[in-house]
């Protein structure tokens, strides 16, 4: 399940969440910084999750989550 930083669309499926970052990667610019992180293995699934901040560019004005 994803609460996309740029979209009030709660994406709960595989299609949702990379269409997602399928358009947030085609935006001009984009930035990411990595603020924390953690990183935890329960059998079979690894989660990454932590803070960071995301931005981009829209007609000439930076756009930040």
């Amino acid at each position: 399940m994803l609460c996309g930083s740029f979209s009030t669309t709660l994406r709960d499926n595989h299609d949702l969440i990379k269409g997602y970052f399928e358009e947030l990667f085609t935006k001009d610019n984009l930035a990411v910084s990595f603020k924390s992180s953690k990183n935890r293995v329960y059998a079979n699934t690894f989660i990454f999750s932590g803070c960071y901040d995301l931005s981009y560019e829209d007609q000439g004005s930076r756009i930040k989550d």
